[in-house]
């Protein structure tokens, strides 16, 4: 066995292998083409932060993104915030980086501005580290889930894809120190389920690459005393994430797992393969969460079946990228048809997506069954012309979804918000129904609603069963309102009330954002 030299682009990875081949030409030729190439990066990467940053400016947050903020700004302490997270089904460590901005302003801005600084650095290793060519680092910077559904929306899995490309610059060094690959990949376990597999699968793929290079006496393999420790932190980073998104006894949401064979389902499953490599959405307001084959499940099904096989016959000669690419999709499919129960979510549909991207980056450092040198060309040749392709879609998906949201609300939530607060309508007690979309407008107006579903007030949802027991019927609440003294009382809904009380009036209707179930209509209640 033996392992390739940089695949797809040497120059771009000169200083992370041993066995660059350098540029013919004199020296300072040499020099000047490196210039320019700097050049050239740091002007991806500033293109790369203008757009990031102008379309979080433009981003209306969605209950997901203010749900981690208003928990944690709600949160006394460090042990009352691990108390509030018990339901989350989240390891804790995006909400640890929020907590000490949580303490210096309430505003769910300074998440986003987190979320950018988070961007920025993955963007950074990218442009930097990336073992491609100029072009395929640049559209993998400008594609959907790196520019959009992981850079632009503020939740954890932007920190995981930061992490996932942390952990390819150090494994892809000619001696990996298996300490940071170790620590790294414990921090992406801690991002999110869906992280903690991830970290699974490339941990595992690169311990059977260390013990190949072992097997064929390769200088560059590390000590089983490295290799141990840095896969017994990775461990225990997997351990601590699994312990902390453990269900309470009395959870009301994802307690149980689906068992039973469901075709449908399954076929909708496969699917998301597909949905990960081909991301172009339905092009309508609504697009988020769309496929361009949306309701054709099983088309979607069949080629994301070829999609997988040929992914496996570009990699045939790589033990360890099969290894990573084999144990990562089928845990997350199994983890997206038994326990999630849908497939259709772009931000969990990524992490497929990142899985196809490290093994295309830790390729060239990954140790090959073919001997022969001179046979090596051709599935290098095949492995960028496959990325190529799937990258130039995600452009295409990432510039629409970036226009979209700059010229859309994102989500209705904040024009609520600010219509309450601009109409002198502050003071008033809110009504939500349901309580996921009323917490987008909790979260922006930093207070309390009512949640008809558990029968509380609170400006994040708390997911125990109570939650689920059937809501108190809207007149029987709104007649327990009426009686009582204060302020004036808001009827906050996503779709209109089938049959208007005399006393309530319509006051708006907030029907123009992307996402479908964060349409209002805000009616108020006449004394």
């Amino acid at each position: 066995m033996a392992s390739e030299g940089l695949e797809f682009d040497r120059s771009a990875a000169a200083s992370t292998a041993a066995n660059d081949v350098q540029p013919s030409g004199s020296s300072s030729d040499h020099w000047s083409g490196r210039s320019s190439q700097r050049t050239l990066e740091l002007a991806f990467l500033a293109a790369f932060a203008l757009v990031v940053g102008v379309t979080i400016w433009r981003h209306e947050m969605w209950r997901d993104e203010l749900q981690a903020w208003t928990l944690t700004n709600a949160s006394d302490g460090l042990r009352d915030l691990l108390h509030n997270l018990r339901y989350e089904g989240h390891p804790t460590l995006w909400y640890l980086l929020l907590f000490p901005l949580t303490r210096l302003t309430n505003a769910p801005e300074a998440m986003q501005l987190l979320q950018f600084v988070v961007a920025i650095a993955t963007g950074a290793l990218i442009v930097r580290f990336a073992p491609f060519t100029l072009a395929q680092r640049a559209m993998l910077l400008f594609g959907y889930f790196v520019v959009f559904e992981f850079g632009t929306l503020a939740r954890s899995y932007g920190l995981g894809v930061m992490f996932v490309v942390g952990v390819c610059v150090i494994a892809n060094r000619s001696k990996r120190s298996w300490s940071w690959i170790g620590l790294l990949l414990a921090l992406l376990a801690l991002t999110s389920a869906f992280g903690a597999m991830l970290a699974v699968a490339i941990g595992a793929g690169l311990v059977v690459d260390e013990l190949a290079r072992r097997r064929s006496d390769d200088p560059r393999a590390a000590s089983l005393q490295s290799l141990a420790g840095g896969a017994t932190l990775a461990l225990g980073g997997v351990i601590v994430a699994y312990a902390q998104s453990i269900p309470p006894a009395d959870a009301g949401e994802y307690r149980g797992w689906r068992t039973s064979f469901e075709a449908g389902e399954v076929a909708t499953t496969v699917a998301a393969v597909w949905r990960a490599f081909v991301p172009i959405p339905q092009l309508q307001r609504e697009f988020w969460n769309t496929n361009v084959l949306d309701g054709r499940a099983g088309i979607a099904a069949a080629v994301s079946i070829a999609l997988v096989a040929l992914v496996a016959w570009v990699f045939r000669h790589k033990p360890a990228a099969l290894a990573i690419w084999g144990l990562g999709l089928g845990m997350l499919l199994v983890f997206l048809y038994a326990k999630i129960a849908y497939a259709s979510s772009g931000r969990h549909l990524g992490h497929l997506f990142l899985l196809f991207v490290a093994i295309c980056w830790l390729a060239p450092s990954l140790v090959t069954t073919d001997e022969n040198p001179q046979l090596r060309s051709s599935p290098v040749e095949r492995r960028a012309v496959l990325l190529t392709v799937i990258l130039g879609l995600h452009v295409v998906a990432g510039a629409f979804a970036v226009v979209s949201d700059w010229t859309t609300p994102f989500s209705d939530g904040r024009a609520v918000a600010e219509y309450i607060n601009t109409n002198d309508l502050h003071d008033s007690v809110i009504i939500g129904f349901p309580d996921t979309a009323a917490s987008t407008v909790a979260g922006y107006l930093q207070r309390d609603v009512y949640f008809t579903q558990g029968s509380r007030f609170g400006n994040f949802i708390i997911w125990d069963t109570r939650r689920i027991d059937p809501a108190q019927p809207l007149r029987e609440i709104l007649s327990e309102f009426a009686s009582v003294d204060g302020p004036g009382v808001l009827i906050l809904r996503t779709e209109p009330l089938d049959v208007v009380p005399e006393n309530v009036e319509l006051l708006e209707v907030f029907d123009d954002g992307i996402v479908t179930d964060e349409h209002y209509w805000l009616y108020t209640l006449r004394r």
